[in-house]
């Protein structure tokens, strides 16, 4: 398997976390994202995504954490489809 197909992994994975939190509290995930941005690329990758709030890697029940709320958006979805 190419490695950027396990990187794209991690990126989404952390995407669907980072865009639940942002919907939890906007303001701080607003900040968090400036706060990264302003770091300098000698930082390493890992303290990017902990400056954002979100695992890196597939480690820590990250899966676990995206695919739960992959689900809980469907179901959420699936119910305001059924209501119209």
């Amino acid at each position: 398997m190419p490695f950027q197909f396990i990187e794209y992994g991690i990126a989404q994975i952390s995407a669907i976390i980072f865009h639940e939190n942002e919907k939890n509290d906007s303001i701080h995930q607003v900040r968090c994202l400036k706060e990264m941005m302003r770091m300098e690329s000698n930082y390493p990758v890992e303290a990017f995504y902990e400056t954002l709030g979100v695992p890196f890697g597939m480690e820590n029940g990250a899966i676990q954490q995206s695919a739960q709320l992959l689900n809980k958006r469907i179901l959420s979805f699936e119910a305001s489809v059924d209501s119209v």
